[in-house]
């Protein structure tokens, strides 16, 4: 599970019940039951549609390849369909996209009544190029409010009459605790030495994350570094294609870097870590 639905179960979470009662829309997908439970944990409503789909086009996301783009060319008009619905039958007052990704559905609740409230988070800058200015132009288009995790990401809006501001990711305090195992028994586990000076990178395994030219790096300036250093990248998948398997391999030969899979409990991961 990312970090996308983690930080919008904050925000349910965080919602005055006297004034908001909160319905997610979310794909049906075969997995995503934990997802789920994470909303109505927070306190959600939720409704699964089959039609949820994204339309990629951020640095993250960059959807590159011919297959992807035509994916979510005609997804779409789908998405947009089922968003004029879910906005008629459910007659919300204000509609909330988690990501500029999902634009289509701006489209379809404007659809089924004008004057409702669209909000877009931007969760990662939209790519400068002509796809990207696709997605962008689509998101002026059709969104009422921009509300950015960062200043990279608001300022890919670019020139736009509609406002946006910047609201930084928030941390849920009571997912962290002291881990049953001690710091010791952990660092155990996880194969790090008691004189190793771990430094831990949880951020997603993408080229916009830079995580391969990091190892190369690495790599290239071991003799300079202390014995003690090592590096560790936590995200990966049991079966990485392109960039994800190309790190993984520049990692696997590394002396000094070493590769964990995607983690859904970080609290024993970042104790025993040291940055």
């Amino acid at each position: 599970m990312g970090g996308a639905p983690k930080s919008l179960a904050l925000l349910i979470k965080s919602l005055d019940r006297k004034e908001f009662s909160p319905i997610v829309a979310m794909p049906l997908r075969p997995g995503n039951s934990g997802v789920r439970q994470l909303f109505e944990d927070a306190g959600a409503e939720v409704i699964e549609e089959r039609d949820i789909r994204p339309f990629h086009g951020s640095t993250v996301a960059p959807c590159k390849d011919v297959k992807s783009r035509i994916h979510a060319t005609l997804s779409f008009p789908l998405l947009v369909r089922c968003a004029r619905k879910l906005v008629r039958d459910i007659r919300p007052d204000i509609v909330h996209l988690n990501s500029t990704c999902m634009v289509a559905a701006a489209k379809g609740a404007h659809d089924a009544d004008p004057s409702i409230p669209v909000i877009a988070h931007v969760r990662e800058p939209i790519l400068h190029n002509w796809w990207g200015n696709i997605l962008r132009n689509l998101n002026k288009k059709h969104v009422d409010y921009f509300v950015a995790i960062d200043k990279a990401g608001l300022d890919s809006i670019g020139a736009s009459a509609t406002p946006g501001s910047v609201v930084y990711n928030s941390v849920d305090s009571s997912l962290f605790r002291t881990p049953d195992e001690g710091v010791a028994e952990l660092r155990r586990k996880f194969g790090w030495g008691d004189g190793d000076v771990i430094f831990l990178s949880l951020s997603r395994i993408a080229e916009s994350n830079g995580i391969l030219p990091f190892v190369q790096a690495v790599n290239s300036l071991e003799a300079n570094l202390p014995e003690c250093a090592r590096f560790v990248f936590a995200g990966f998948r049991k079966n990485e294609e392109g960039y994800g398997k190309a790190a993984l391999e520049a990692i696997n030969a590394s002396r000094r870097c070493s590769a964990m899979l995607f983690i859904d409990d970080i609290v024993p991961v970042l104790t025993a870590s040291d940055v």
